[in-house]
């Protein structure tokens, strides 16, 4: 299991939590629902490690087993979660992921299969019928659902399948199996549960750390910035971005820019903003993995991202300290895939002199 949630769920950073149930017990997090059947931790399947979460039903009423979490706020973001599916082929019981507005009558989509229907795998919006999708087989399938500024997208084993126009939040996940007591008994097994969210009315944005660059290696010890991309997409413009609300690093309230200019970046035919940071306002450590952005458009709202990091060591030396001022020279990183290899030249890096649109990169995409 693995855990990080930043520690004011009203600030724009982006929350997290995963689970892969590999502890001894269901973690604090899920409430546990066992109405005709039972949640235990199984080493019969697991999509990751050893284990994972086992449903069975029993006969004797209406089933409603599952694991749910509340948020204290709606929410935007991303669910996502692994059904072995034991039963394709067979009809047995409902099995779904979902995601809602808990409040009496909020909306609610889920990702699920239907007691009557042993061949296909459905997408529903709460109210509407059913949307038939793709073809079941007995095995591991990931559910994704997004919850954007503009829509509600649905995911299975990574194709998109659904898609539902609208400005819709969440502050109730779950995952479950459900039927009524004449329906025969059956076993799910669930895996790999990521959530990934920021509190609604917070956008959250496609960032690139040092554009161009894969890792983005950065050297704790350089004098030198930070390049920053906020990517323009199909639903987000960067140009809407002021720049002088903008702060970059560790929990994305650290650096504000001392440069910014727009370029496209990604090679995507759109202008994205390059923001540069100096890499000693960061606060960043040497053991951080990602670096967090958030700021403000010029209509006031507000936006978060996040991109991963590899902290690097300077030229002969181990891992960087924080707070050491000894720099590499004029401000460059130089970084190597391994920070024990030697020196080498990370172009487009931490340079206060390079041309921020210099190497076109790896545009990352939000989920």
């Amino acid at each position: 299991m693995v855990l990080s949630f930043g520690p004011v769920l009203a600030s724009a950073a982006i929350i997290s939590f995963s689970e892969d149930f590999e502890a001894a017990t269901i973690n604090s997090f899920w409430t546990v629902r066992e109405e005709f059947g039972t949640v235990q931790l199984s080493t019969e399947q697991a999509y990751s490690g050893s284990q994972s979460a086992k449903y069975s039903s029993i006969s004797g009423g209406n089933k409603n087993i599952s694991l749910i979490h509340d948020f204290p706020d709606l929410l935007k973001g991303t669910a996502s979660v692994w059904l072995y599916d034991t039963e394709a082929g067979s009809n047995t019981l409902y099995a779904s992921m979902f995601a809602r507005d808990g409040a009496v009558g909020g909306d609610k989509f889920r990702v699920l299969v239907l007691d009557h229907d042993p061949s296909w795998y459905y997408v529903q919006k709460l109210g509407e019928n059913p949307i038939k999708t793709r073809q079941r087989t007995v095995g591991w399938h990931q559910f994704e659902i997004v919850f954007g500024s503009v829509d509600v997208q649905v995911f299975i084993d990574g194709n998109q399948v659904a898609s539902f126009p609208g400005d819709y939040s969440f502050d109730r996940v779950g995952f479950g199996v459900f039927g009524p007591s004449g329906n025969p008994n059956a076993t799910f097994y669930w895996d790999d549960f990521n959530v990934e969210v920021c509190p609604a009315g917070v956008t959250e944005v496609s960032i690139d750390i040092k554009p161009g660059s894969d890792p983005n290696s950065i050297n704790l010890k350089s004098n030198g910035v930070i390049p920053v991309a906020v990517l323009t997409d199909g639903s987000f413009d960067a140009a809407s971005v002021n720049p002088t609300t903008v702060l970059f690093g560790q929990t994305g309230y650290e650096a504000g820019p001392v440069h910014y200019s727009f370029d496209d970046v990604d090679d995507d035919g759109d202008t994205d903003m390059i923001l540069h940071f100096r890499t000693q306002d960061t606060s960043i450590e040497p053991d951080d993995t990602e670096a967090t952005l958030t700021g403000q458009t010029t209509d006031d709202i507000e936006i978060t991202g996040t991109d991963s990091v590899r902290i690097v060591a300077p030229e002969g030396k181990g891992k960087a300290n924080k707070g050491s001022n000894s720099g590499n020279g004029g401000g460059q990183d130089n970084g190597n895939d391994n920070p024990n290899s030697g020196p080498g030249n990370n172009q487009g890096g931490e340079n206060g002199d390079s041309n921020p649109g210099q190497g076109k990169g790896k545009g990352k995409s939000k989920k």
